[in-house]
Formats: C-alpha cells, sequence, structure tokens
C-alpha cells in the first residue's frame, strides 16, 4: 500500500474473532462449526504475513541514524505470496522446506530496507 493510506484493521478482526461465535448460529448446521474455524484460519494465515510487513515498515519509519532515516519499500502483497507459496511448500515435503521460507522471507524484508537511498543486500 503506498504511504498514507490508513486501513482499518476491525473488519479483518471481526472476521477472526466473530465468525466462529456467530456462524453456527446463523447457519445451524452441523459442519457451521467447523466452516467458520477454517474461515477464521484461513484469515488468521493472510493477516500475518500483512501485519508483519506493517509492523517492520513501521518501526523502520521511525528509526533514523545520524539524522538519515531507515525505510521499507517493499510490497506486502509480495511477502503474501511468498509466504503462501513457502507454507503450501512446507507442508508438501512435511516441514523440510521451513528453514529455506524463513530465509527467503528475510531476504524479501532486507532487500527492500533502506537506509537513506541506500539498499540493503543479502547474501
Amino acid at each position: 500500500m503506498p504511504d498514507g493510506v490508513n486501513v482499518n484493521p476491525l473488519p479483518a478482526l471481526g472476521v477472526v474473532f466473530l465468525l466462529p461465535n456467530v456462524l453456527p448460529v446463523v447457519w445451524q448446521n452441523k459442519s457451521s462449526i467447523f466452516v467458520a474455524q477454517g474461515c477464521a484460519f484461513l484469515a488468521f494465515i493472510i493477516l500475518w504475513p500483512v501485519a508483519r510487513v506493517g509492523a517492520y515498515r513501521y518501526r523502520l519509519n521511525r528509526m533514523s541514524w545520524r539524522g538519515i532515516r531507515f525505510s521499507y519499500r517493499g510490497s506486502s502483497l509480495r511477502y503474501l505470496l511468498e509466504t503462501l507459496l513457502g507454507l503450501l511448500l512446507s507442508a508438501l515435503t512435511l516441514g523440510i522446506y521451513w528453514p529455506f521460507l524463513e530465509t527467503r522471507q528475510n531476504q524479501l524484508m532486507l532487500r527492500n530496507t533502506y537506509y537513506g537511498n541506500g539498499r540493503f543486500e543479502f547474501s
């Protein structure tokens, strides 16, 4: 998201916290509890990487060293797609891909981190 755009997280959090309690009341079926919990789990899986990028961007935008600011200029959508693909590969490989996923996430975060105009590198 571009800087300066305010996003209200309450609708997304409402899905995560209220759906498992409200859906079984509205849709009275034996499987409604499992559907509601599955939807809340999927919402949590999607919101976690987006929140991680937002928190990282927030922390960096408030840091400076010798009057030069740090910044994060990466896309949260790109990070989300990398994370979802990595979670799928981790599930298919029974967790063997997990360390590679964490390395790719760190690489993506650091390559989009800037100190003034200087870009950080990851090797």
